[in-house]
């Protein structure tokens, strides 16, 4: 799979080719066929969400060879991992005025924005010693509960209605990483969201230098999507190449025009770079 990053030009987007022509910082290479997932909920991306849980909670085990080779990282993996790394570094370094909160949105369901999500906050926590929140803010189709083996709730939505205390909601799976579930909205998506947009989003972090990863709903498949993008001080739009029709993302940019959107992901690209130059950038 081939992650292509590029930064906003201009007040809309109307066209990928012409974002992509640009040639921005924000171009990003990654070679990882084998890890693509067809949607944001893969067989593959909760395996990697168990084993990292399980690396946070089990004893290492010093027995077997067998054990040490599950643990073994996929050197693809690795990359990926890097790239997202790249991504939110450049995002999270801008000093006094720098974002604490990236969100991750698509126009339709499917694109993988959350497998994106969990990589960005995985690869931070892990590797860039970050302490990270993630957050999911899909009450349409919720996901990062299972992919961690956590509880429904309390999350999210609980929280927002006064239900219990933010403490509760919070649900550490690794030392730097923290997971906070959706929930249950009971169809009440966008009166949540404007509860939410009264508490601010970031005031999920307890900490001065917690940042947040938030999977978003879908723009076009939600009533409240766009608006939830809204309170994040960063979003990136994720597409799926060659699948997505141009009226659907002409149409999500639209609807965005009010967030901070600081790029387009394209999943699945076929890239036109040398692997020589991709292993440079």
């Amino acid at each position: 799979m081939n992650w292509q990053i590029s930064r906003r030009v201009g007040s809309t987007i109307q066209a990928v080719d012409r974002i992509l022509s640009i040639g921005s910082r924000w171009a990003v290479q990654s070679s990882t066929a084998s890890l693509e997932a067809p949607g944001d909920s893969s067989p593959a991306l909760r395996q990697a969400s168990h084993l990292i849980r399980r690396e946070f909670t089990q004893k290492p085990d010093h027995d077997g060879a067998s054990a040490r080779e599950e643990r073994r990282p996929d050197p693809r993996a690795a990359r990926l991992q890097q790239q997202c790394l790249k991504l939110a570094r450049s995002l999270f370094s801008g000093g006094a005025a720098q974002a604490r909160s990236l969100g991750f949105t698509s126009a339709i369901a499917g694109e993988g924005k959350t497998f994106l999500a969990h990589e960005t906050a995985t690869a931070l926590a892990m590797q860039a010693n970050q302490p990270v929140v993630l957050l999911d803010c899909n009450w349409e189709h919720p996901s990062l509960h299972e992919l961690f083996d956590l509880p429904e709730g309390p999350g999210l939505a609980e929280w927002v209605r006064g239900e219990c205390d933010l403490a509760a909601i919070r649900q550490q799976v690794t030392p730097n990483l923290t997971v906070i579930a959706a929930g249950k909205a009971h169809d009440d998506g966008v009166s949540l969201t404007s509860r939410l947009a009264a508490h601010g989003i970031n005031s999920v972090l307890t900490a001065a230098n917690e940042v947040l990863i938030a999977d978003l709903p879908s723009v076009l498949d939600s009533a409240y999507g766009a608006q939830l993008a809204q309170e994040l001080d960063a979003v990136t739009l994720v597409v799926r190449a060659g699948a997505t029709w141009d009226s659907f993302v002409a149409e999500a940019c639209h609807e965005l025009e009010n967030a901070q959107v600081e790029g387009i992901i394209l999943n699945a690209a076929q890239s036109r770079i040398p692997r020589w130059l991709q292993r440079l950038l």
